[in-house]
């Protein structure tokens, strides 16, 4: 269907239509009968929270499970950072619901949009009513909304929204950082909907499954070298298969050692150089021990408990491939994915700021 006119004082910002169409499905894609059948929840509660690191498969999986739906209307916006602006998002966002079926907000056009979500509450209102007269379920996609996670004025308006959708509306938000919203009150009354990456975390069998599909013949030992080295990580596991031969023991270990320097430039562009100095630094001086706890990472960094506290929350809750993973003795310990423990290795390595001996010995001590 195509997309409608919008209003004359919006033309001055450019659609692009690649950014409302649902993408197709990815070469070598695995079934995951029990990641779809966690995501068909979506369509029984208003929000379904998709959050991981990079490269674990969000938008595989969703696309994947869009394509078992039958007769519901499904909008889809993938978001950029030039996103970040509330006239601009909400124009998207009302062009991939029209795309879907225009009857979901028909009459949009005789509000204007404006740049402020005090002023943006009599549109909001209009489009809740709207999608409440249409009637029929609908799913709309949000992808990759960590990229406007900064702007407090979209996440107001959103929450507001979900606040209100009536029960035929349903939306799947895809993000590599936690959700800015009150998930909390939403999870206790059975309004959210959650995929997290140990659900993306593809099993020793489904990283088997996607090495064949790549073309690669792998004994059992060898798929279980690389699901070991990758930690289930699916960008991981292509990045393997590409440099793989023919999967004999050989070639795997080969392809691991070559794969593991695109692999770190991967996390590097990704993940470690967007982080602000003092967290690169913080991430570089724990890598000197396999796991962590808060009073290990005080000996280590000379933080205090307040401040490693606050270190590790944030890479916790924005999936930055650390994950919790014991609690022991009254303290929750912590572990790097292996593959970010290898770039992060190398980073203290190279850092004239670092000395890894008296990290190690102030962990010791």
């Amino acid at each position: 269907m195509g997309v409608s006119e919008p209003a004359a004082d919006m033309r001055d910002i450019v659609l692009l239509p690649s950014k409302v169409i649902v993408p197709s499905r990815a070469a070598h894609v695995v079934e995951r009968p029990a990641v779809t059948e966690k995501l068909a929840r979506a369509t029984s509660c208003p929000l379904t929270a998709v959050v991981s690191p990079a490269g674990f498969g969000k938008t595989t999986a969703v696309v994947s499970w869009l394509r078992t739906l039958k007769d519901v209307p499904c909008a889809w916006y993938l978001l950029d950072a030039e996103d970040a602006a509330l006239d601009r998002f909400w124009l998207y966002l009302v062009t991939a619901l029209r795309r879907a079926d225009e009857r979901i907000c028909q009459s949009f056009d005789d509000v204007r949009l404006p740049d402020e979500f005090s002023k943006l509450r009599p549109a909001l209102d209009a489009l809740i009513i709207q999608m409440t007269e249409y009637g029929r379920d609908f799913v709309c996609v949000l992808e990759d909304f960590h990229e406007v996670h900064e702007d407090a004025g979209i996440h107001e308006s959103v929450h507001y929204l979900l606040k209100h959708l009536p029960p035929n509306a349903h939306f799947v938000v895809t993000s590599r950082q936690a959700l800015r919203f009150p998930i909390a009150k939403m999870r206790v009354e059975g309004a959210l909907n959650e995929v997290g990456e140990a659900d993306l975390r593809l099993s020793v069998d489904e990283a088997g499954a996607l090495l064949a599909g790549m073309g690669m013949r792998m004994g059992i030992e060898q798929a279980h070298a690389v699901h070991e080295a990758t930690g289930g990580w699916a960008t991981g596991i292509r990045l393997v298969a590409l440099l793989c031969g023919d999967g004999s023991r050989t070639q795997v270990d080969e392809a691991l050692a070559c794969a593991r320097v695109s692999i770190n430039d991967y996390l590097f562009e990704e993940v470690f150089s967007v982080l602000s100095a003092k967290r690169r630094r913080f991430l570089a001086a724990t890598s000197v021990v396999g796991s962590f706890c808060l009073p290990l990472t005080e000996r280590i960094t000379g933080l205090s408990r307040e401040e490693a506290a606050e270190q590790v929350d944030y890479f916790v809750r924005n999936g930055l491939f650390v994950e919790r993973f014991e609690r022991k003795e009254g303290e929750d310990w912590y572990r790097y994915h292996p593959l970010l423990s290898d770039l992060l290795r190398q980073r203290l390595d190279r850092a004239d700021d670092l000395d890894a001996a008296a990290l190690g010995a102030a962990a010791c001590a």
